[in-house]
C-alpha cells in the first residue's frame, strides 16, 4: 500500500490562507490582454481551470504555463509559472505547476533541488507545516472552503507528496502524488485536470520501454486510458488527454487504438514540437514510416519557430533521431546522413559538444550504418561517453545512466559488427541475381538451400584477425556496460531493481549478438546459430520496448535471420523475420528477409505481400542503395500478378 507522503497543514492556518490569497488574487495586476497573442499555441484554449479569484490575465498565464507542461516543454513551463507567481504574487498554484514542471512525468528525472525549492515557497506562502501525512484533505473536511479551494487544496497536498519527505525515493513520492489525484478523481469526478495529471503519472509508472512493461503495468496503462478518454468525452482536444492516451497505447498491440487521437494532438497544440512528434510514436509502431518521417520533420521545425535560444534544443534529437529512423526504412540513407549532420553540427555551433549530442549521433550513426550495410569505419572504440548530468529523455523509466549506456553500447555493438562484415570474403557469387546481398542480409548460397536442423550449407566466412580481434573487444566492453545494471535484489525499491533488471537484459542480449556474430565469422556456425537461439528466446520471453526506433539499432531477430537466410535454412529464418514484424512492422530488412524466404519455400503469395510492402516504403528511395533488391521486390510481385489476394498468405 503506498504511504500518504503529503504535508500536514495547520487547520486554520491554511484554510485562512487560501481564502485571503483568493480575495487577493482579484485585485492582482491586470495589465494588457493581449500578450497571450504573441505565444506559441500549445491548446491552452482547450483546458478548463478556473481560478478561485484573479484577473483573466493571471487565469490565461497560469492556462498557458500548465499547457506547456501538458505537451512537456518543462523549461518553458518552469519559467512561466516562475514569472506568473512573480507577477501575480502571491500566486500558490504558479508556485504548484512550477514545482509540478520539475517533476518531468515519464520522462523520469526529477530536479530535486528546483522542486524543493519551490515547495519551500509554497509552504511559506501558505503558513503550512509538514510534519510527515497528508495534510489538504484533514483541512478541507474541516474548514467552509469553495468548490475550487478545495480543488487547490488537494493539488498542495498531491504535490507536496511528489517532494516530502525528502528522504522517501522519488517513486515512492510519485506513488502518493498519483493516489492524491486518484482521490480528488473519486472526489470531483468533473474535475478534470486531476484525471489529466493522474493518467500521465500512471503511465510513468508503467514505464513503457522496460521489459515486462505489458504484464506488469498493463493496469495502470488501462486505467490512464479509461481516465483520459474520460476527459476526451468532454473535452476532445484536451492535450493533456490527448499525450496522456497515446502514451498508454504506445506499443506494436495496442498503437492502432489510438492513432486518431494522435493526429488529433498535433492539431490540439499547433506550435508545440512535442504534440507534432508524440504521433510519431504510433506511426512508428504501426510501420507507418512517411508518416512518421513527415511529422518529425514538422516537430524540428516547430521547435525552430518558437525557440527562444539555441536553433536546436537538446530534446529536438528525439525528433531528429526518430526521422532519421524513417528515411532508413524508407530506404533515404543520403537523406537520413545529411540530416544527422547537419542537425549535430548545428547543435555542436550552438550548444558545445555537449555529452548528450554524442550520444544521440552514436545511436543514430550505429542505426544507418547496419540498416543500409555502410559499415561504420573505425578500427578502434572511441572513449565512452560521460554525461553525469545527462537528462535521461525521452526513454521513460531508464534514467539517465542507461540512456547513456545503451548509446555506449550501441556503438560498440556496430563498430564490431561492422569490423566483421567489412574483413568479411564476398564468397561465392549468387547464382540468381536476385538473391543479392543487401544490409545485414547476406547473398544467398547457390541454390537457395532449404533446410532446418543441421540441413543448410555449413561453408562459414572467416574475419580476419584483426576484425575479430576489434569484435571481441567491442563485445568485452558491452559486457562491462551490462554488469553495471545488473539487479541487485537487496538494493533499492521494486521499480528501480525492474528498471535495472530492465537494462541489464537489453545490453546483454546485445552482447551475446555480438558473440554469436563472432562465432560465426570465426568458422563455427553451429555454435553462433545455438547462441542466437537463446538470445532470442529470451527476447521473446519479454515485451520490446516500445519507444521509437528499434533497440538493438537491427532487432536481433533480423539478425538471426540473416545468418539462417545466408546459411539457407530458409525456414528458420522465416521464423525469425515474421517474429521481428510481429514487433516492428514493415521494418524493411525484414519484409525483404521474410520475402526471400518465403519465396524459396514456395510460399509465393506471403513473398509477394511482404515483396508488395517493401516497395511501398522504398517508392522514393536511394536507387544506388536499394535499387537492385527493389527491382527485385517489384519484378517478383509482378510475376505472381493477381493470382494473391490482398491477403497474401501461403
Amino acid at each position: 500500500m503506498v504511504p500518504r507522503l503529503g504535508a500536514r497543514v495547520r487547520l486554520r492556518a491554511v484554510a485562512c490562507a487560501i481564502l485571503c490569497l483568493c480575495a487577493s488574487l482579484a485585485t492582482a495586476d491586470t495589465a494588457s490582454g493581449n500578450e497571450t497573442a504573441r505565444l506559441p499555441r500549445v491548446g491552452a484554449e482547450h483546458i478548463a481551470f478556473p481560478l478561485d479569484g484573479g484577473s483573466a490575465q493571471q487565469e490565461a498565464a497560469f492556462k498557458q504555463s500548465y499547457a506547456y507542461f501538458l505537451s512537456f516543454w518543462f523549461d518553458r513551463a518552469a519559467n512561466g509559472f516562475r514569472e506568473a507567481a512573480e507577477r501575480f504574487h502571491p500566486f500558490p498554484l504558479a508556485v504548484l505547476g512550477e514545482a509540478l514542471s520539475h517533476a518531468q512525468a515519464l520522462w523520469d528525472t526529477v530536479d530535486e533541488e528546483a522542486g524543493q525549492e519551490c515547495i519551500d515557497r509554497l509552504l511559506n506562502m501558505t503558513g503550512a507545516n509538514v510534519n510527515g501525512t497528508g495534510g489538504a484533505q484533514a483541512f478541507a473536511e474541516g474548514a467552509d472552503l469553495s468548490p475550487l479551494a478545495r480543488r487547490d487544496a488537494a493539488y498542495i497536498d498531491a504535490i507536496v507528496a511528489l517532494y516530502r519527505p525528502r528522504s522517501a525515493p522519488p517513486e515512492v513520492r510519485r506513488d502518493a502524488f498519483i493516489a492524491a489525484m486518484l482521490r480528488r478523481v473519486a472526489e470531483a469526478p468533473e474535475d478534470e485536470e486531476a484525471k489529466v495529471l493522474a493518467a500521465l503519472f500512471l503511465a510513468a509508472r508503467a514505464f513503457p520501454g522496460a521489459r515486462g512493461y505489458l504484464q506488469r503495468g498493463r493496469q495502470d496503462l488501462d486505467r490512464a486510458v479509461e481516465l483520459a478518454q474520460a476527459v476526451l468525452r468532454r473535452s476532445p482536444r484536451h492535450p493533456g488527454a490527448l499525450h496522456a492516451l497515446i502514451h498508454s497505447r504506445d506499443a506494436p498491440r495496442l498503437a492502432a487504438l489510438a492513432v486518431d487521437v494522435g493526429e488529433a494532438y498535433g492539431e490540439a497544440a499547433p506550435d508545440s514540437s512535442h504534440a507534432s512528434h508524440m504521433p510519431t510514436h504510433l506511426h512508428l509502431r504501426l510501420g507507418r514510416f512517411q508518416d512518421a518521417e513527415a511529422g518529425n520533420r514538422e516537430a524540428v521545425l516547430r521547435s525552430e519557430r518558437t525557440a527562444l535560444s539555441s536553433p536546436l534544443l537538446e530534446q529536438d534529437f528525439h525528433s531528429v533521431q526518430f526521422q532519421a529512423y524513417a528515411l532508413a526504412q524508407l530506404g533515404r540513407f543520403r537523406e537520413a546522413r545529411g540530416l544527422l549532420e547537419q542537425r549535430v553540427e548545428a547543435a555542436r555551433r550552438a550548444l558545445g559538444d555537449a555529452p548528450m549530442l554524442q550520444v544521440r549521433a552514436h545511436v543514430m550513426r550505429c542505426s544507418l550504418a547496419l540498416e543500409s550495410g555502410r559499415w561504420l569505419q573505425e578500427d578502434a572504440l572511441p572513449p565512452l561517453v560521460q554525461c553525469p548530468g545527462c537528462r535521461a529523455y525521452p526513454l521513460a523509466a531508464r534514467g539517465t545512466a542507461a540512456f547513456v549506456d545503451q548509446a555506449n553500447a550501441a556503438i560498440a555493438f556496430g563498430i564490431g559488427f561492422s569490423a566483421l562484415r567489412r574483413s568479411a570474403p564476398a564468397g561465392s557469387p549468387p547464382t540468381d541475381e536476385a538473391w543479392a546481398a543487401w544490409g545485414v542480409l547476406p547473398a544467398m548460397p547457390a541454390g537457395g538451400a532449404v533446410g532446418g536442423g543441421e540441413g543448410g550449407t555449413e561453408a562459414a566466412a572467416t574475419a580476419s584477425a584483426a576484425a575479430l580481434a576489434l569484435a571481441e573487444e567491442a563485445a568485452a566492453r558491452l559486457g562491462e556496460i551490462a554488469a553495471k545494471h545488473a539487479p541487485v535484489s537487496a538494493s533499492g525499491t521494486e521499480w528501480s531493481r525492474q528498471i535495472r533488471s530492465s537494462t541489464h537484459t537489453d545490453l546483454t542480449l546485445l552482447q551475446r549478438a555480438l558473440r554469436a556474430e563472432i562465432m560465426a565469422a570465426s568458422g563455427n556456425p553451429a555454435a553462433s546459430r545455438a547462441e542466437y537461439t537463446a538470445v532470442t528466446e529470451l527476447a521473446r520471453a519479454s515485451d520490446p520496448p516500445p519507444y521509437g526506433p528499434a533497440f538493438p539499432p537491427v532487432p536481433l531477430y533480423e539478425l538471426f535471420g540473416a545468418q539462417l537466410l545466408g546459411e539457407g535454412r530458409v525456414e528458420a529464418a522465416l521464423r525469425e523475420f515474421e517474429a521481428s514484424l510481429l514487433n516492428n512492422p514493415n521494418r524493411s530488412l525484414a519484409l525483404l528477409g521474410a520475402a526471400r524466404a518465403a519465396s524459396a519455400l514456395g510460399l509465393r503469395c506471403l513473398a509477394a505481400a511482404r515483396y508488395a510492402a517493401l516497395s511501398d516504403n522504398w517508392a522514393g528511395a536511394d536507387a544506388e542503395a536499394v535499387g537492385a533488391a527493389l527491382a527485385e521486390a517489384r519484378a517478383f510481385t509482378a510475376s505472381v500478378g493477381a493470382a494473391c489476394g490482398a491477403e497474401g498468405g501461403g
